[in-house]
């Protein structure tokens, strides 16, 4: 159920990024038409030769960013999901995961989790900060607690009748 969900996020996230590819792709055919016109003109002495490299410097720059940036938009997805399902199922078998890696791994392992260290005081293990990904949700988002007016835009709803049992059960 996990992994569909990835997937589903992947699929958003694909189709979102697709507008901003086809800019892309468009905006690198027009700087490749750019390039060529300006080496024609340079070819037939309408532009000096300083000028002509000075003009294919920053068309080449412009070329190199947005190359760059279409790479970052096209993450393959059939990798990213082999990583997913690769780490879904260590963390399925952690305690199996745990054994069979080398000693260096368990160390860093356990940095990474426990920043602060896991003292043990000869009884108890021991430690006063987690790593955010394992910390409880209710110290990751302190709470807020604000007093709800009883009377605000809405109209005041009915009170229930209370019947004879409900009467009793609230005197107990």
């Amino acid at each position: 159920m996990l992994v569909k969900a990835i997937e589903a996020n992947l699929e958003y996230r694909n189709e979102s990024n697709k507008n901003r590819v086809k800019t892309i792709e468009k905006d690198l055919l027009q700087l490749k038409v750019k390039e060529k016109q300006i080496a024609e003109k340079n070819f037939k002495n309408v532009l000096s030769d300083t000028l002509a490299k000075e003009l294919l410097d920053e068309n080449g720059q412009k070329i190199s960013e947005l190359t760059l940036e279409l790479d970052k938009y096209r993450d393959n997805q059939e990798d990213v999901m082999k990583v997913v399902n690769h780490s879904l199922s260590v963390l399925e078998d952690i305690s199996g995961v745990w054994f069979r890696v080398d000693l260096d791994i368990k160390k860093r392992f356990q940095k990474f989790l426990f920043p602060e260290g896991l003292p043990f005081d000869g009884e108890n293990y021991r430690t006063t900060k987690l790593a955010l990904c394992i910390e409880p949700e209710w110290a990751m988002a302190p709470q807020k607690y604000l007093t709800v007016p009883s009377r605000g835009i809405e109209p005041l709803s009915p009170r229930p009748k209370r019947d004879a049992l409900s009467v009793k059960l609230r005197r107990l």
